[in-house]
């Protein structure tokens, strides 16, 4: 059967109430208020990216297309595995005996589907692209934000990609000035740690924004693919609200040791 790989730009974003009104408290910098002094409230036409719905609003909305909205390939949901969709071509059979069919399996944002009948999976995603914003792939293993291997009777998943998009974003140096380095942590972690708690509500916005984007990075490639480091990024995870410069450096220290590198020039750091 034919691979396709496709990403839902945004996903979350993508994903619409139908059953109800949400509203939600503007953020600090955002409040506005009426004449009398009341605090305006915002009216969410779809969920908010982090919101504790906003993942099962987009499944609700994606899941909605394939089997209702989309009336010439109406899919069925999979009872086994409810992120796995098939629609079937009633009665048609390929080369093979097989009945033609479309699968179609989405994780978040990551789709991908196979196919013995490409005409009618090409209109599909003709469909598709009208109703959600959504970036093909050209033939790549990458999903989930994995690298993902395979051959006979062996599966290989890395987070490569993913992370040397990182050092490229957050390194000072190129990866090729990097020495090896196999130490999963800074040594004084926890000090720097305990420190950053007693400065809780002091972070600088600007800090706050760097060291979240940092390290919510970090966060998921570490129970897939690196363990190695989960309890570094975890310790690194409990400063989300009280970041420091120090904490910053030692989750760029992080980032060095995923790569296993650090840099040559580096200096002592904290």
């Amino acid at each position: 059967m034919r691979m396709l790989d496709f990403d839902i730009d945004a996903a979350y974003l993508q994903g619409k109430y139908t059953d109800r009104r949400v509203f939600a408290r503007a953020p600090r910098y955002y409040r506005e208020y009426d004449e009398r002094g009341v605090e305006m409230v915002w009216h969410l036409q779809r969920a908010l990216y982090g919101g504790p719905d906003s993942g099962r609003v987009w499944y609700n909305t994606f899941a909605h297309f394939l089997m209702v909205e989309d009336s010439v390939t109406t899919f069925q949901r999979c009872h086994f595995e409810p992120c796995t969709f098939t629609h079937f071509l009633d009665g048609q059979i390929d080369e093979y005996g097989a009945p033609r069919r479309i699968i179609c399996s989405v994780y978040v944002d990551d789709g991908r589907t196979w196919d013995n009948c490409a005409a009618v999976c090409d209109e599909f995603y003709v469909r598709l692209k009208e109703r959600f914003s959504i970036t093909m792939n050209a033939g790549t293993h990458f999903m989930i934000g994995m690298d993902i291997a395979f051959g006979e009777g062996w599966l290989k998943i890395s987070s490569s990609t993913y992370i040397k998009n990182m050092c490229e974003r957050w390194l000072e140096y190129p990866i090729a000035e990097y020495d090896y380095v196999g130490t999963p942590g800074h040594p004084r972690l926890l000090d720097l740690y305990e420190t950053a708690f007693l400065t809780r509500g002091n972070t600088l916005p600007e800090l706050g924004t760097r060291y979240r984007s940092l390290v919510g990075a970090l966060i998921f490639p570490a129970p897939t693919t690196r363990s190695d480091c989960l309890y570094v990024v975890g310790i690194l995870a409990r400063a989300m609200d009280c970041a420091t410069e120090d904490m910053f450096k030692a989750a760029l220290l992080c980032l060095f040791i995923v790569r296993f590198f650090v840099p040559l020039s580096q200096r002592e750091m904290g």
